[in-house]
C-alpha cells in the first residue's frame, strides 16, 4: 500500500495549471524575439520611453530570459517609431461576447512584440482594474509574426499606484500573454489570473509553459501537458502509476501474476 501511495503523490506533480490564449498553440517560430518600446510619450503613466525600455529591459532579464530549459531568449532593442493606432485605436475593432476580438488592421507588428501606453477605451475594454492588454495580433496559422501590448494609459490607470518592482512584473506578465501563454491557475506563477503583488521570480508552472512552447534547441521533444485543457495524459499516467504500484507491491511480497 505504501508504494502504491507513493506512486499516487509522485504522479500527482505530474500536472500543469498552464494554458495558452489561442486554441492553436500558436508560437514565434524564431525563440529569439525582438521587443519595442513606442516611440511616444503617454497621456497619464508617468514613464517615458526610455524609462519604459529599462522596465521592459527588466522584465526580460529577471522572469523570462531566465528559464534555462527553453530556447526562449527576449532581446529588449530600445524605442521604435509606430503609427498614432498604438496609441489612440483598440486592438480589437469588435470584442465579441465571451471574449473574441475581431482585429484592428492598423495595429499589426510586423516583428517581435510592441509595447505601447494607449489611451483607448472601446477595443481594449480597458477599466480602473485592467493595467493592460495583450494579443498575438499578427497570426498565420500556429505561427506568431507580431504581437502587441497596451498599457492602459486612460485616466483611470492605476499602473503608476505600482511600485517599480510591480510595474515589471506587470510588464512580465503581459509579455506572457504576447509570447502565446494564457492564464494559469497555479496562484505562484507570473501568470496567474490576478495580480499578486510584490512577484520577482517566474513560477514553476511559468517555466513549464515557456518550455513547452520554446523548448530547447535540441533533439529532446518537450512532453508536457496542459491539465486544465486536457486531462487524457494525466489519466493514464495516474492508472499507469497505479498498475505499477500494485505490480511492485505484489513482487515484494512473493506473489507471481500475469
Amino acid at each position: 500500500m505504501k508504494s502504491i501511495l507513493i506512486s499516487l503523490i509522485f504522479l500527482s506533480l505530474k500536472t500543469y495549471g498552464f494554458t495558452f490564449n489561442n486554441d492553436k498553440e500558436a508560437r514565434f517560430s524564431d525563440p529569439k524575439i525582438n521587443v519595442y518600446i513606442a516611440n511616444h510619450r503617454c497621456d497619464e503613466i508617468s514613464l517615458t520611453p526610455s524609462e519604459l525600455v529599462d522596465l521592459t529591459k527588466e522584465a526580460a532579464s529577471l522572469y523570462w530570459n531566465t528559464v534555462n530549459t527553453s530556447a526562449l531568449h527576449l532581446e529588449v532593442v530600445g524605442t521604435k517609431d509606430l503609427s498614432a493606432a498604438f496609441k489612440n485605436e483598440g486592438v480589437c475593432d469588435v470584442i465579441f461576447e465571451g471574449g473574441g476580438c475581431q482585429i484592428n488592421a492598423n495595429m499589426l507588428p510586423s516583428d517581435g512584440i510592441v509595447i505601447s501606453c494607449n489611451n483607448s477605451t472601446e477595443g481594449n475594454g480597458f477599466s480602473s482594474n485592467i493595467l493592460g492588454v495583450s494579443l498575438p495580433n499578427n497570426t498565420s496559422g500556429g505561427t506568431i509574426s507580431g504581437s502587441v501590448v497596451l498599457l492602459n494609459d486612460t485616466a483611470d490607470t492605476k499602473f503608476n499606484e505600482l511600485s517599480t518592482d510591480d510595474q515589471v512584473a506587470v510588464l512580465a506578465h503581459e509579455i506572457g500573454h504576447a509570447l502565446g501563454l494564457g492564464h494559469s491557475t497555479v496562484n505562484d506563477s507570473l501568470m496567474y489570473f490576478s495580480t499578486v503583488d510584490k512577484r520577482k521570480t517566474l513560477g514553476q508552472d511559468d517555466r513549464d509553459a515557456v518550455s513547452y512552447l520554446y523548448p530547447p534547441e535540441s533533439n529532446i521533444v518537450n512532453c508536457a501537458t496542459v491539465s486544465t485543457n486536457n486531462h487524457e495524459q494525466s489519466i493514464l499516467q495516474f492508472l499507469f502509476g497505479i498498475l505499477l504500484a500494485i505490480g511492485i507491491a505484489m513482487i515484494t511480497r512473493g506473489r507471481k501474476f500475469f
